[in-house]
């Protein structure tokens, strides 16, 4: 057994380890305590990345992890992957198409062939439904589950096949995008469908209009976004606050322990600042 841990932050600093052998869980967990210290002893902790690599006889096993929580989350995979538990879950995925005719159809295939097994099925309904004259008005929603978190996104009408196929193939490749889609229907009551939200553009825009002029934590966005959207994990919340306050987004104060964000004034719609000037 062989590992190799490489730490960084924003103000290049640079950690490195590579304990192998019987005593490897512990090294690593030695080295990550030293390290945690060691940047949270600063009033303005720097931003973490880090990237772990576990070799054994079935391969390399690769994963990263940034944010407030990296310590806790590289100590807890490193203790589950020695125990052959560990908790980096494969993509589950859940697709339900339904019609303005009550017609119904999802599936929710999982593991490595989860991209191959929606497309398929995609094409399979999308050809179905096209064989009418009249074909029936669609929605359609895809719930994408992998070890960042849940990723829900919604399409509807003429254009939802070409564009689910191309977020799956963007979602797998990493480099997923939301394009508007149209819904395009023969009743002129139908209305365009906005472009669907990434978890990330989501959390941003629920930030600017839930926290203006106020300092939270990332408990704080965990427990009030749950109640509005679907529910998130801790550490995703912690590694998108981390990422925004890098890129300018957010404020920051607080140790590692009791770390609070706010959102930049130049960030908050002007349709919040009357409501928070009135209520001063």
């Amino acid at each position: 057994m062989r590992s190799r841990l490489e730490i960084t932050t924003d103000r290049d600093g640079r950690y490195t380890t590579q304990p192998s052998g019987d005593g490897w869980v512990d090294a690593l967990i030695r080295f990550v305590g030293s390290v945690s210290e060691r940047v949270s002893e600063s009033d303005d902790p720097p931003h973490i990345r880090s990237r772990l690599v576990i070799t054994t006889e079935s391969g390399n096993d690769t994963t990263e992890w940034e944010g407030d929580d990296w310590a806790e989350n590289t100590i807890q995979y490193i203790k589950d992957f020695s125990a052959g538990t560990k908790t980096k879950p494969e993509t589950t995925t859940s697709l339900e198409i339904t019609t303005d005719r009550d017609g119904r159809y999802t599936t929710q295939p999982s593991g490595d062939g989860w991209v191959d097994a929606l497309i398929r099925f995609v094409g399979s309904v999308s050809a179905r439904l096209s064989e009418s004259d009249d074909p029936p008005y669609l929605t359609s929603r895809l719930t994408i589950t992998n070890d960042i978190g849940k990723d829900v996104t919604k399409w509807e009408g003429d254009g939802w096949a070409g564009a689910m196929v191309q977020y799956i193939n963007d979602f797998s490749a990493g480099t997923k995008t939301k394009s508007v889609i149209k819904a395009s229907h023969q009743s002129s009551s139908r209305a365009p469908l906005s472009a669907p939200l990434s978890v990330r553009e989501r959390l941003e825009s629920f930030l600017k209009y839930e926290y203006p002029h106020v300092w939270f934590t990332s408990t704080d966005v965990k427990t009030h976004y749950g109640r509005i959207y679907d529910q998130i994990n801790l550490s995703t919340v912690s590694t998108y606050l981390a990422r925004m306050y890098n890129r300018g987004l957010l404020e920051r104060r607080g140790n590692r322990m009791q770390r609070e964000y706010r959102v930049q004034e130049s960030e908050i719609p002007e349709l919040t600042l009357p409501i928070m000037q009135s209520a001063n």
